[in-house]
C-alpha cells in the first residue's frame, strides 16, 4: 500500500442499505432461482418428449419455489426501510480513513477504530462493500464513491483473502 492513509467520504441513502440487505442475503435468493429454472426445464423437458410421468408435483414444487422468492423479496424490501427508518447513524455523511493498521469511521456523532484483525468478513456487492466486524457490527461502503478502486486494493490487501 501506498504510504499514509487512503480516506472517502459519503452519505448512504436507503437505496444503499437496500444493495447491503442484497448483499447479505444473496445467496439463498439465487438459489431458490436456481431451483425454479430446474424445476421449470424439468416440466418442459418432459412435456417436451411426451414422456409419462405426472409434472404437476414438478409444477406445484415450482409454484412454492416462485412464492418464496417473492414473499422472501418483498420482506427483504420492507426490512430494509425499516432497518433504515431505525438506524439513523447511517444517515449521516461518514468519512473513512484506511492504513496498514485498520479504518476509522467518523460521523458527525460518532467514531469508530477498527484493527484488520477485527474483521470477521467481507462481502463484496456489485453497489456495495460491507466490512463485519463481529455480531451486529457491520461498515458499508458504496461502490459509487470516487477512488473505490483504491479502497478495494486496502481491502484486499489487510483483510478480504485471509478471511
Amino acid at each position: 500500500m501506498a504510504k499514509g492513509k487512503i480516506t472517502c467520504s459519503f452519505q448512504l441513502n436507503e437505496k444503499d442499505f437496500l444493495n447491503f440487505n442484497y448483499a447479505v442475503n444473496r445467496r439463498p435468493l439465487r438459489f431458490m432461482l436456481l431451483y425454479g429454472f430446474i424445476l421449470m426445464a424439468l416440466v418442459i423437458g418432459f412435456e417436451a418428449v411426451k414422456e409419462k410421468i405426472n409434472v404437476i408435483p414438478i409444477m406445484i414444487g415450482l409454484f412454492i419455489i416462485i412464492l418464496s422468492f417473492g414473499v422472501t423479496l418483498f420482506n427483504m424490501v420492507r426490512k430494509s426501510r425499516e432497518g433504515w427508518a431505525v438506524n439513523t447513524a447511517f444517515h449521516d455523511p461518514m468519512t473513512f480513513a484506511f492504513d496498514d493498521k485498520g479504518f476509522s469511521c467518523t460521523t458527525p456523532k460518532h467514531s469508530a477504530r477498527v484493527t484488520w484483525q477485527k474483521v470477521t468478513k467481507v462481502v463484496w456487492g456489485k453497489k456495495i462493500i460491507v466490512i463485519m466486524t463481529g455480531g451486529t457490527q457491520a461498515y458499508l461502503i458504496p461502490t459509487r464513491i470516487e477512488n473505490i478502486n483504491e479502497v478495494k486494493k486496502v481491502i484486499w490487501e489487510y483483510v478480504s483473502h485471509k478471511k
